[in-house]
């Protein structure tokens, strides 16, 4: 068959390397507490300066600057605005060297952004990951609302510098366009589906915390997460107009400990079934959850960036005639550009 007409599913590391930005670099307001050793290796691998040691370091002007000796080399690091302003940080060492970098407030901390070191090898990954996604011109690309859920969580991570209108753009201007988002279909009732209807435009994640107790003593805490459209009405979540009420397009985050929630028929199966595979296949139940969406469209090919991921698949290759690849070896089929 020819290879274009191969269905493929892609991983979930495979549309991070892609469509996220790792420029996170260090946390100025941890240069001297837990991210030394970040500001401290980021100096040495980008601007070749060693020897730097905790008393090299000293915070001036209000927070403002960031002064830096060592034996060789001195530098400052300095912000354009007060901390809450700030938008810049301008570099300057005595050699004549000088840089500009992004900073921003994510979750409550000024962060510094720019070009990150990354090791060949990880240069490499995403090299091939883009190129399979430009040069791709067959089948649509397969992904499924929890692919696209934990890309979403992904970018919230502190190591890229997104906002939630920016991952909507880009989910919405550069992922959907090309590919077909899949659905598991667990009941003969087709209105029962994870998410009948996938507004592009308008996604709302949901957060519930809650507690485990017996007999009133607590035994647990944990916190789930469930990307939903807004307009979306389904199963039985209880007053979900209550809470979306008045949310504008855009991701955003409820926190309301006190919502009770029962699981709906979908929930109940999917998680069924995916423990079945877990089990079944000695996997990691969240690589189960990507496998029953691929084994339910009855893809051809899995792509999987990560090996973690790719040694899960290959335990279902020959039970549902299922090839699992890396980009690159996808890459070598691919006719010459």
């Amino acid at each position: 068959m020819d290879i274009y007409l191969k269905k493929l599913y892609f991983d979930t590391d495979h549309i991070v390397d892609i469509f996220l930005k790792e420029d996170y670099l260090f946390s100025w307001d941890e240069i001297q507490g837990t991210d030394m050793g970040e500001f401290i290796k980021f100096l040495r691998n980008k601007y070749n300066i060693n020897g730097i040691k905790s008393e090299n370091i000293e915070e001036t002007d209000g927070g403002r600057t960031i002064n830096v000796s060592t034996n060789k080399n001195s530098l400052s690091l300095r912000l354009n605005n007060e901390k809450t302003k700030a938008s810049k940080a301008n570099l300057t060492i005595d050699d004549g060297r000088n840089d500009e970098f992004k900073v921003k407030i994510k979750n409550g901390t000024l962060n510094v952004y720019g070009e990150k070191f990354l090791d060949e090898s990880k240069k490499i990954k995403i090299e091939k990951a883009t190129e399979l996604w430009k040069r791709w011109s067959g089948e649509p690309i397969r992904l499924s609302p929890y692919l696209i859920g934990e890309f979403i969580a992904a970018s919230s991570r502190k190591r890229f510098h997104y906002s939630p209108d920016e991952v909507v753009n880009i989910i919405k201007d550069e992922i959907i366009p090309k590919c077909k988002i899949i659905y598991a279909k667990l009941s003969p009732d087709p209105k029962i589906l994870d998410m009948p209807i996938f507004e592009k435009y308008d996604l709302l994640r949901v957060d519930f915390e809650g507690k485990a107790t017996i007999s009133n003593r607590l035994i647990d805490r944990h916190q789930v997460s469930f990307m939903i459209s807004k307009d979306l009405k389904y199963g039985n979540w209880k007053d979900l107009d209550k809470w979306t009420k008045g949310i504008e397009p855009g991701l955003s985050f409820i926190n309301e400990p006190e919502i009770a929630i029962s699981s709906t028929y979908f929930e109940l199966e999917f998680f069924r079934k995916a423990s079945e595979f877990a089990l079944e296949f000695d996997i990691p139940f969240k690589d189960a959850i990507h496998l029953v969406y691929a084994t339910q469209e009855k893809v051809d090919i899995i792509v999987a960036s990560c090996e973690h991921f790719r040694n899960a698949a290959q335990k279902i290759e020959k039970k549902f005639g299922i090839e699992v690849y890396p980009p690159e070896q996808i890459l070598s089929q691919l006719p010459t550009p």
